[in-house]
């Protein structure tokens, strides 16, 4: 049950959906932002060479609140850190359940079109864009947390900025073979959104390859990315509640594991019918949820035999 709870949101929301593409995940830009111009270029070598600057001139402007990292010490030629963020490794990849199985992880005709969703008297409109757009913007919040977590000059640069915000919570990565992971990377990254911005802003004054640099323009959210990620946090809150039930983390029964799902039903057909991001997404995953629950007549007959048995016993 659990698994099927898991692969409601992974598919429903689009979690792992390959980009169109189909090239490396590392280099999913935005079309616009394929190219660096040769202004940005000229800035990087500016930067290069500025390494030599009174490093006085490098300490925090507290006008404007930026705060810029410190590029005049060590050597002046530009660090060229290891690019292949590959090498990071999912914190549950030792786990074996194969709760992988099952999630979408490529274009197929699950998406191939738009779809019109009825909850009630509601109808939604969701666009394949729109659906594209929400694994997308997940899959540019792991770049940056990739980065955050392999860069050494990049990670510096995000606790400094932690620190005058007052930022207890690290990024973190998620893992295909836990939803919830989707949800405590969303929340955390978050929680750190002012320190990513500024990263974001302070890019030129670090010491960063050219593809560092490429990468965090081709990633960067921008206020529409933002919202999304809160409302997909938002959405996923119910769920975290229902797994950890179902999955045993304080206690299980079929009575408890059924109320879940049923409740779960119940908050993702409460909608307020504006085709807000916030309907969409939960028209999405009662998709789903209809689709792995209430549509398998066998699941279904599964449940409420154990449920019987539940309260005969």
């Amino acid at each position: 049950m659990a698994h099927r709870l898991h692969l409601v949101v992974t598919n429903g929301l689009c979690l792992w959906l390959k980009n169109r593409s189909g090239g490396n995940d590392e280099d999913f830009y935005d079309d616009s932002m394929t190219l660096i111009s040769t202004e940005d270029d000229n800035d990087m070598q500016k930067n290069s060479s500025a390494t030599t600057m009174n490093s006085s001139s490098q300490q925090q402007d507290d006008n404007d609140g930026e705060i810029i990292m410190d590029i005049g010490e060590g050597d002046s030629s530009l660090e060229e850190e290891d690019d292949n963020d590959d090498e990071i490794e999912d914190a549950d990849d030792g786990m074996n359940d194969h709760w992988d199985e099952g999630v979408i992880c490529e274009e197929n005709g699950d998406i191939a079109t738009s779809l019109r969703l009825t909850t009630g008297t509601t109808a939604t409109e969701i666009t394949v864009e729109e659906q594209e757009y929400i694994g997308a913007t997940v899959e540019k919040m792991r770049t940056i947390t990739k980065m955050i977590t392999k860069s050494s000059i990049i990670s510096e640069y995000v606790n400094k900025v932690k620190l005058r915000y007052n930022i207890k919570r690290t990024v973190n990565l998620d893992t295909k073979t836990r939803w919830n992971s989707t949800q405590r990377s969303i929340e955390t990254f978050l929680m750190n959104k002012e320190a990513i911005v500024a990263l974001h802003h302070e890019k030129s004054n670090l010491k960063l390859s050219k593809s560092q640099r490429n990468k965090l323009i081709g990633n960067e959210l921008d206020s529409e990315g933002w919202l999304m990620l809160d409302t997909i946090e938002t959405v996923l809150r119910p769920f975290k509640f229902a797994t950890e039930f179902i999955s045993g983390q304080h206690y299980s029964t079929i009575g408890t594991a059924y109320n879940a799902i049923i409740q779960i039903k119940e908050y993702l057909e409460d909608t307020s019918g504006s085709s807000t991001n916030l309907d969409k997404l939960k028209a999405l995953l009662l998709q789903r949820l209809k689709q792995y629950f209430f549509e398998d007549e066998l699941q279904l007959q599964l449940l409420q035999v154990r449920l019987v048995r539940f309260f005969w016993n």
